[in-house]
């Protein structure tokens, strides 16, 4: 079958051309009667928009601002705010708690493999009474729990592994020991050797220190033809103190000075790198029964 030609009525086709001539025109020319036609185009929806102003108006005028909001919001946000602080806190001790555990492994780590043979377990002590601004002033240890026998008079204070910072003396318990600093009267005569801080680890120089009178240093004479150096390594080499402590660190030395009343020696100053007064935290080298 073949199609039916359209054809177009002729309302049509003038209301497509008065559509057409009204698009033409300039928009200042349709700005006025095309307004007004909207106007009465809006007229069947004007009661719909009215009724919905009024119930969005009704609406917000009649839920507070913070009906969106849960019940109880300030002590709700307090909460919040103090189980964060908590939470911190707690992190923030824990935290504390593992740095306290890597350096007490880096302290004990540190002592040399010959003390770990001789001694029994070192012990880590908290230094419980001190006097900070005297370094000469004797020091309480607490001593940590499960200590069975009282550490005996003359054992070794250690920090750092290697570095000598006194002596424990009698009296000492399960729990606590009086220390007595390396830079005190009661320390006596102490045979070192002097080590130079760089060049041949072979050479030294042996030489006996004692602590000044109401001095905090060791003071020591050595041959004036001797090679010494501010800087230069100061270790135990004494067959009197315990067999651990041969060879650690008593100090450095600081300064050389002429000697008037012996001409053939120079005096020695040294100066420990570390003042027992001033620490928190030391290892206590027991010796293990032969």
């Amino acid at each position: 079958m073949g199609r039916t030609p359209t054809t177009f009525r002729p309302s049509f086709l003038l209301l497509l051309a008065v559509t057409l001539a009204i698009a033409l025109l300039p928009a200042s020319a349709r700005v006025g009667w095309s307004s007004d036609l909207g106007r009465i185009a809006a007229i069947p929806l004007r009661p719909f928009s009215h009724l919905i102003n009024t119930v969005v108006h009704w609406f917000w005028n009649r839920v507070p601002e913070d009906a969106w909001l849960p019940a109880g919001t300030p002590e709700t946000l307090r909460r919040i705010v103090e189980e964060r602080d908590l939470a911190e806190r707690r992190y923030l001790a824990e935290h504390q708690r593992v740095l306290e555990l890597e350096e007490q492994i880096a302290l004990l780590q540190a002592l040399p493999a010959a003390a770990r043979q001789l001694s029994k377990a070192p012990l880590l002590a908290q230094v419980a009474r001190r006097t900070p601004a005297d370094p000469t002033g004797m020091v309480e240890l607490a001593l940590p729990g499960g200590v069975e026998t009282p550490p005996a008079a003359g054992s070794v204070v250690v920090y750092a592994g290697v570095h000598i910072v006194g002596r424990t003396l009698e009296g000492a318990t399960t729990s606590t020991a009086q220390v007595c600093p390396l830079v005190h009267a009661l320390t006596g005569p102490i045979r070192a050797r002097i080590f130079p801080a760089a060049g041949e680890p072979g050479r030294s120089v042996l030489i006996s220190l004692e602590v000044p009178e109401k001095g905090d240093w060791l003071a020591g004479r050595a041959p004036r033809d001797a090679v010494v150096g501010a800087g230069d390594i100061v270790r135990l080499d004494d067959p009197s103190w315990p067999a651990t402590a041969q060879m650690m660190v008593l100090g450095e030395v600081t300064r050389i000075e002429p000697n008037d009343q012996e001409p053939l020696f120079q005096r020695v100053i040294i100066e420990p790198r570390f003042a027992l007064s001033r620490l928190s935290q030391v290892t206590l080298i027991i010796e293990a029964s032969p």
